[in-house]
């Protein structure tokens, strides 16, 4: 399925998000190699499951050979308890009854799906055909009000780096959707969509970027589906009705440290670490945090599904709702001032 005029860019950080704050707490830190694999782990339905992991990482130092993205290390990585189904054994009507409106889950065997997209987002290449233009970033806090515009070989260059442990995720930034859809064209046009999309749905992109070890902690939102196209990104998800102890203003990896091992023992709790070939699926409303192991480059498409009897928002709803971007709302002397960039400093991420 490839892109059409209907399909929308968008950003994760500028949907409705509902939240609330959340007070700090007590527990002391805990190094997170000590509480890995904390949840019990689900016998997985794909046959040959045993081998994905091993095939998707040997992948990695081919991809890092071949795309130029560097692949960090495997002490963050975490034991996956979610249910993991390899595509060719599902249909529309099966993935509606198991999970469209139930539970998160993750869709394996779509590696060859986006060959000449991943292609076309290797460093060498978005260097080539992107680097001079604007990319938005967004803090990297539940709430992701300030905003900042660069060239996108600055940003590489710059702030793609790993997470500082001492920043806040509001002095973090991260590039995360608010995608110029109609100046990106070029690039997005080559995505081929998620599988099991419900018909008459709308759909919306949001496409970013990021150093190891960045993420943005939890929120909650309508469903959706994850893919990394480089780089492995880990999720952590709990139910609509079970909000997890998190700090909205702390990145992923200080709540990773701090809190991890007490929410991972809660009822409910899910994790997976994604590699390139796999998606997520994740229900409206439930709770998530993301947190990237490696360079990555990765890509989420926003689902709004019709309701029984009601038709889907239109493609202008979507877009109010979720703050869509195109070359006619920033003119290019306030997309980006140098001088003023120059002059602030931000945290790397």
């Amino acid at each position: 399925m490839t892109l059409t005029e209907g399909h929308r860019f968008t950003t994760l950080f500028t949907a409705a998000l509902l939240l609330f704050s959340s007070p700090p707490t007590t527990n002391a830190s805990l190094d997170v190699r000590d509480v890995r694999g904390v949840a019990n782990v689900t016998t997985c339905t794909a046959e040959g499951d045993s081998d994905h992991y091993s095939l998707a990482r040997g992948r990695l130092d081919q991809m890092q050979a071949q795309y130029g993205w560097d692949v960090g290390t495997d002490e963050m990585e975490v034991a996956c308890n979610m249910e993991r189904v390899h595509v060719s054994t599902l249909d529309q009507e099966t993935f509606r009854k198991l999970y469209l409106e139930r539970v998160p889950v993750v869709l394996t065997g779509l590696y060859d799906e986006n060959t000449r997209f991943r292609e076309m987002c290797s460093k060498d290449s978005l260097l080539a055909d992107w680097g001079d233009a604007n990319i938005t970033l967004s803090t990297a806090n539940s709430y992701s009000h300030k905003k900042k515009y660069l060239p996108l070989r600055r940003y590489i260059a710059e702030q793609m780096l790993p997470q500082k442990e001492d920043a806040s995720g509001f002095d973090t930034l991260y590039h995360f959707g608010d995608n110029d859809h109609k100046g990106w064209d070029g690039l997005f046009q080559h995505y081929r969509l998620p599988p099991f999309i419900p018909p008459g749905s709308s759909t919306a992109l949001s496409w970013g970027l990021a150093g190891p070890r960045t993420g943005v902690p939890f929120h909650i939102h309508g469903a959706g589906y994850s893919e990394p196209i480089h780089g492995r990104k880990t999720w952590f998800l709990t139910p609509p009705d079970q909000r997890p102890t998190f700090d909205p203003e702390e990145t992923t990896l200080t709540w990773m440290k701090k809190h991890y091992a007490t929410v991972a023992q809660t009822p409910g709790f899910l994790q997976c670490t994604l590699y390139p070939g796999d998606a997520l699926y994740f229900p409206s409303k439930w709770w998530h945090a993301t947190f990237n192991l490696d360079e990555s480059v990765f890509i989420s498409t926003f689902v709004n599904y019709p309701s029984p009897g009601q038709p889907p928002e239109s493609t202008k709803q979507m877009d109010d709702l979720l703050g869509n971007t195109s070359d006619d709302d920033y003119g290019s002397d306030e997309f980006y001032d140098e001088e003023e960039a120059e002059e602030e400093e931000f945290s790397v991420i």
